[in-house]
C-alpha cells in the first residue's frame, strides 16, 4: 500500500517539476524578447541572453560567436557561466590561432550548412574544436546551435560542460534550439539599431558642416569645422 502511494507521489512530483521547468523556460524566453526590444547595446543584450540561457541548461557555460566575414573563422562576442576569474576577458581576446584555426574554419563551414544543433560529446577528439579552447577552458562536451537569420548563418551559440563529459537531454536541446533562433533575431535587430544610430550620427555631423558653411565664420574657421566633421566619418 505504501509503495502504491509512493508511486503516486513520485509521479506528481515529476509533473510538478516538469511544469516548473516549462514555466521557467517561458519566463526566460520572455526576458529575451524584452531584451530584444530594449535600447540596450548589443553586448548588454547578449550578456542578458547568455545569463538567461544558463538557467535552461545542464551545461557550465554559454558562449556566442559571430562569423568573421574576412577569415570565415569566429569572433567571440559574449559568454557567461565561467567560474574562474578573468575567463570572459580571455574568451573575448582569443588569439587568431584559435579563432581562425583549421578547426574553427571547419566548424563554421559546418554550421553554415546545418540547421540543427551539433552535439559534440568529446571535444578533445573532435575535428571542430581546437586545442586552445579545451586547454584554456577545460571544455569537455558541448552543443553548438547555429544562429540563422532569413536562412543566413551569422554565428553560433554553444553550451558546454567543463567538469566532465555529459549527455545533454533532448528536451534541453530542443528548447535551446528555439532560443538560438531568437538570439539570431536579437543580434540582427541590435545590429540594425546600431547601424541606424551611426547613420543618424552622420546626418547630424553633415548638418553641422552645412550650418558652418552658411555661417559668418571666416574661410579658415569654416574649413577647420569641415575637416573636423569629415574626420569623424572616416577611418583615416
Amino acid at each position: 500500500a505504501i509503495a502504491k502511494q509512493a508511486a503516486v507521489l513520485i509521479e506528481n512530483a515529476r509533473l510538478y517539476e516538469r511544469e516548473q521547468r516549462q514555466r521557467q523556460r517561458s519566463e526566460t524566453l520572455t526576458t529575451m524578447l524584452a531584451a530584444a526590444t530594449s535600447t540596450l547595446s548589443l553586448s548588454e543584450v547578449l550578456s542578458k541572453v547568455c545569463e538567461a540561457t544558463l538557467t535552461l541548461t545542464v551545461g557550465d557555460g554559454v558562449s556566442i560567436f559571430l562569423i568573421d566575414k574576412a577569415t570565415g573563422g569566429s569572433v567571440p562576442v559574449m559568454a557567461a557561466g565561467r567560474r574562474q576569474r578573468g575567463t570572459l576577458r580571455k574568451f573575448l581576446n582569443a588569439p587568431p590561432t584559435a579563432t581562425s584555426s583549421p578547426e574553427s574554419l571547419r566548424f563554421f563551414r559546418t554550421m553554415t550548412r546545418r540547421s540543427q544543433p551539433l552535439v559534440i560529446e568529446d571535444t578533445r577528439s573532435s575535428a571542430f574544436i581546437g586545442k586552445w579552447w579545451t586547454e584554456e577552458f577545460g571544455t569537455r562536451s558541448l552543443v553548438a546551435y547555429p544562429l540563422k537569420v532569413k536562412g543566413k548563418t551569422i554565428g553560433a551559440m554553444t553550451v558546454d560542460v567543463d567538469s566532465d563529459r555529459v549527455r545533454f537531454p533532448k528536451e534541453e536541446i530542443d528548447t535551446l534550439a528555439a532560443v538560438a533562433r531568437q538570439v539570431a533575431v536579437i543580434i540582427e535587430n541590435a545590429r540594425l539599431y546600431e547601424r541606424e544610430q551611426r547613420q543618424r550620427g552622420r546626418s547630424e555631423k553633415l548638418a553641422k558642416v552645412l550650418t558652418a558653411a552658411s555661417s559668418t565664420l571666416s574661410l579658415r574657421q569654416v574649413c577647420a569645422k569641415v575637416c573636423e566633421a569629415a574626420l569623424e566619418q572616416t577611418v583615416g
